[in-house]
């Protein structure tokens, strides 16, 4: 989210590389607005599925 740094969090061994989340990230679309705003990026709900 722009201009929200959020904390500092443990890396786990499922966590995306770079080149693994540039594959995968414009298959998954961004809030369209007038939805709820998203509290996670979108690479974080990825981790968190994994």
């Amino acid at each position: 989210m722009p201009g929200t740094k959020l904390p500092a969090r443990h890396r786990y061994d499922t966590d995306l590389t770079d080149g693994q989340w540039g594959l995968i990230a414009p298959m998954i679309r961004e809030a369209c607005s007038g939805e709820w705003p998203r509290k996670a990026t979108l690479r974080e709900l990825v981790h968190a599925i994994l």
